[in-house]
Protein backbone atom coordinates (compact mmCIF):
# COMPACT_ATOMS: atom_id res chain seq x y z
CA UNK A 1 0.00 0.00 0.00
CA UNK A 2 1.17 3.57 -0.59
CA UNK A 3 2.49 5.12 2.63
CA UNK A 4 -0.16 7.88 2.93
CA UNK A 5 -2.98 5.33 2.56
CA UNK A 6 -1.37 2.94 5.05
CA UNK A 7 -1.08 5.66 7.69
CA UNK A 8 -4.64 6.86 7.08
CA UNK A 9 -5.89 3.30 7.59
CA UNK A 10 -3.80 2.98 10.74
CA UNK A 11 -5.20 6.20 12.19
CA UNK A 12 -8.72 5.14 11.19
CA UNK A 13 -8.35 1.82 12.99
CA UNK A 14 -7.24 3.58 16.17
CA UNK A 15 -10.68 4.99 17.05
CA UNK A 16 -12.64 1.71 17.27
CA UNK A 17 -9.70 0.03 19.00
CA UNK A 18 -9.58 2.79 21.61
CA UNK A 19 -13.25 2.14 22.46
CA UNK A 20 -12.93 -1.59 23.10
CA UNK A 21 -13.13 -2.41 26.85
CA UNK A 22 -9.88 -4.38 26.92
CA UNK A 23 -7.47 -4.85 29.86
CA UNK A 24 -4.87 -2.84 27.93
CA UNK A 25 -7.27 0.09 27.61
CA UNK A 26 -8.09 -0.06 31.33
CA UNK A 27 -4.36 -0.03 32.20
CA UNK A 28 -3.81 2.91 29.88
CA UNK A 29 -6.62 4.92 31.48
CA UNK A 30 -5.34 4.05 34.96
CA UNK A 31 -1.79 5.13 34.12
CA UNK A 32 -2.90 8.34 32.42
CA UNK A 33 -5.08 9.07 35.43
CA UNK A 34 -2.03 8.80 37.70
CA UNK A 35 -0.10 11.23 35.51
CA UNK A 36 -2.92 13.78 35.42
CA UNK A 37 -4.21 13.21 38.93
CA UNK A 38 -7.73 12.26 37.81
CA UNK A 39 -9.77 9.03 38.24
CA UNK A 40 -9.52 6.41 35.47
CA UNK A 41 -13.11 7.07 34.37
CA UNK A 42 -12.56 10.81 33.92
CA UNK A 43 -13.87 12.15 30.56
CA UNK A 44 -10.66 14.20 30.31
CA UNK A 45 -8.76 10.98 29.50
CA UNK A 46 -10.78 10.19 26.35
CA UNK A 47 -8.75 12.33 23.90
CA UNK A 48 -5.47 11.11 25.41
CA UNK A 49 -6.51 7.48 25.10
CA UNK A 50 -7.46 8.00 21.45
CA UNK A 51 -4.18 9.78 20.83
CA UNK A 52 -2.22 6.92 22.38
CA UNK A 53 -4.00 4.41 20.14
CA UNK A 54 -3.35 6.57 17.07
CA UNK A 55 0.34 6.65 17.91
CA UNK A 56 0.47 2.90 18.48
CA UNK A 57 -1.31 2.15 15.21
CA UNK A 58 1.10 4.47 13.38
CA UNK A 59 3.96 2.58 15.04
CA UNK A 60 2.61 -0.66 13.59
CA UNK A 61 2.45 0.99 10.17
CA UNK A 62 6.09 2.03 10.62
CA UNK A 63 6.91 -1.56 11.49
CA UNK A 64 5.26 -2.83 8.32
CA UNK A 65 7.21 -0.30 6.26
CA UNK A 66 10.46 -0.70 8.21
CA UNK A 67 12.59 -1.98 5.37
CA UNK A 68 11.17 0.53 2.92
CA UNK A 69 11.74 3.70 4.95
CA UNK A 70 14.96 5.25 3.73
CA UNK A 71 17.26 7.37 5.83
CA UNK A 72 16.36 10.33 3.64
CA UNK A 73 12.62 9.83 4.27
CA UNK A 74 13.12 9.48 8.01
CA UNK A 75 15.25 12.64 8.09
CA UNK A 76 12.72 14.57 6.01
CA UNK A 77 9.90 13.66 8.45
CA UNK A 78 11.86 14.36 11.62
CA UNK A 79 12.51 17.67 13.35
CA UNK A 80 15.35 17.47 15.89
CA UNK A 81 14.64 19.60 18.96
CA UNK A 82 16.36 20.14 22.29
CA UNK A 83 19.86 20.92 23.47
CA UNK A 84 20.96 17.28 23.66
CA UNK A 85 21.34 16.65 19.95
CA UNK A 86 24.65 18.45 19.42
CA UNK A 87 26.58 16.68 22.21
CA UNK A 88 24.92 13.36 21.33
CA UNK A 89 25.97 13.62 17.69
CA UNK A 90 29.46 14.61 18.75
CA UNK A 91 29.70 11.59 21.08
CA UNK A 92 28.61 9.32 18.24
CA UNK A 93 31.03 10.96 15.76
CA UNK A 94 33.90 10.63 18.25
CA UNK A 95 33.02 6.96 18.85
CA UNK A 96 32.84 7.62 22.61
CA UNK A 97 29.60 5.70 23.07
CA UNK A 98 26.34 6.96 24.55
CA UNK A 99 23.24 5.59 26.26
CA UNK A 100 19.98 6.98 24.88
CA UNK A 101 16.86 6.38 26.97
CA UNK A 102 13.29 6.67 25.76
CA UNK A 103 9.92 5.17 26.58
CA UNK A 104 8.97 1.70 25.29
CA UNK A 105 11.39 1.77 22.37
CA UNK A 106 14.61 0.00 21.54
CA UNK A 107 16.29 -3.28 22.39
CA UNK A 108 18.74 -4.20 25.13
CA UNK A 109 22.33 -3.81 23.95
CA UNK A 110 25.49 -5.46 25.21
CA UNK A 111 28.34 -3.81 27.02
CA UNK A 112 30.49 -4.65 24.01
CA UNK A 113 28.56 -2.16 21.87
CA UNK A 114 29.48 0.66 24.24
CA UNK A 115 33.08 -0.48 24.35
CA UNK A 116 33.15 -0.15 20.55
CA UNK A 117 31.97 3.43 20.95
CA UNK A 118 28.46 2.75 19.65
CA UNK A 119 25.35 4.51 20.93
CA UNK A 120 22.74 2.18 22.40
CA UNK A 121 19.02 2.78 22.90
CA UNK A 122 16.99 1.47 25.85
CA UNK A 123 13.46 1.93 27.11
CA UNK A 124 13.35 2.82 30.79
CA UNK A 125 9.78 3.64 31.78
CA UNK A 126 8.76 0.10 32.72
CA UNK A 127 10.51 -2.64 34.67
CA UNK A 128 9.31 -5.97 33.34
CA UNK A 129 11.23 -7.99 35.95
CA UNK A 130 9.83 -6.39 39.10
CA UNK A 131 13.38 -6.18 40.49
CA UNK A 132 14.34 -2.71 39.30
CA UNK A 133 15.32 0.36 41.29
CA UNK A 134 12.50 1.91 43.33
CA UNK A 135 12.33 5.67 42.73
CA UNK A 136 9.64 8.37 42.78
CA UNK A 137 7.74 8.42 39.47
CA UNK A 138 4.79 10.78 38.99
CA UNK A 139 4.59 11.21 42.75
CA UNK A 140 4.45 7.50 43.51
CA UNK A 141 7.12 4.87 44.18
CA UNK A 142 7.80 2.81 41.07
CA UNK A 143 10.43 0.37 39.93
CA UNK A 144 12.41 1.34 36.84
CA UNK A 145 15.11 -0.71 35.10
CA UNK A 146 18.61 -0.23 36.51
CA UNK A 147 20.25 -0.99 33.16
CA UNK A 148 20.59 2.51 31.66
CA UNK A 149 22.05 4.00 34.84
CA UNK A 150 24.28 0.99 35.44
CA UNK A 151 25.74 1.19 31.93
CA UNK A 152 26.36 4.92 32.21
CA UNK A 153 27.94 4.65 35.67
CA UNK A 154 30.20 1.71 34.81
CA UNK A 155 31.33 2.79 31.36
CA UNK A 156 31.52 6.57 31.83
CA UNK A 157 29.47 7.28 28.70
CA UNK A 158 26.90 10.11 28.68
CA UNK A 159 23.23 9.36 29.38
CA UNK A 160 20.54 11.06 27.25
CA UNK A 161 16.75 11.11 27.38
CA UNK A 162 14.76 11.58 24.17
CA UNK A 163 11.17 11.42 22.98
CA UNK A 164 9.46 11.57 19.60
CA UNK A 165 6.00 13.01 18.99
CA UNK A 166 3.97 13.30 15.80
CA UNK A 167 2.37 16.61 14.99
CA UNK A 168 -1.43 16.59 14.52
CA UNK A 169 -1.07 16.09 10.76
CA UNK A 170 0.88 12.89 11.25
CA UNK A 171 3.39 14.09 8.65
CA UNK A 172 6.19 15.31 10.92
CA UNK A 173 7.90 13.74 13.91
CA UNK A 174 9.41 16.04 16.53
CA UNK A 175 12.37 14.27 18.15
CA UNK A 176 13.34 16.04 21.37
CA UNK A 177 16.54 15.22 23.22
CA UNK A 178 17.52 16.77 26.52
CA UNK A 179 21.05 17.67 27.57
CA UNK A 180 22.98 14.73 29.06
CA UNK A 181 21.79 13.76 32.52
CA UNK A 182 24.17 14.17 35.42
CA UNK A 183 25.49 10.68 36.21
CA UNK A 184 26.66 10.19 39.80
CA UNK A 185 30.00 8.36 40.02
CA UNK A 186 30.99 8.39 43.70
CA UNK A 187 32.44 4.89 43.77
CA UNK A 188 29.38 3.42 45.53
CA UNK A 189 27.82 1.54 42.62
CA UNK A 190 24.46 0.82 44.29
CA UNK A 191 23.98 4.41 45.45
CA UNK A 192 25.15 5.81 42.11
CA UNK A 193 22.73 3.64 40.13
CA UNK A 194 19.84 4.56 42.46
CA UNK A 195 20.56 8.30 42.28
CA UNK A 196 21.04 8.27 38.51
CA UNK A 197 17.84 6.24 38.03
CA UNK A 198 15.97 8.79 40.17
CA UNK A 199 17.24 11.57 37.90
CA UNK A 200 16.20 9.53 34.89
CA UNK A 201 12.70 9.06 36.35
CA UNK A 202 12.42 12.80 36.90
CA UNK A 203 13.41 13.42 33.26
CA UNK A 204 10.86 10.88 32.02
Amino acid sequence: LPAPLLYRLARGAALPLSLLPTPARRRLRRNLGVVLGVPPDSPALGPLVRGAYRTQCANYADLLRGRRISGAEASARTVAEGEGWAPFRQAVADRRGAVLVTAHLGRSPTLRALQRGDAVVLFADWDSTGHGVEVPFFGRPARLPAGPALLAVRTGVPLYVAFAFEDPSGETVHATMEAPLEVQRSGDLVADVRQTTARLASAL
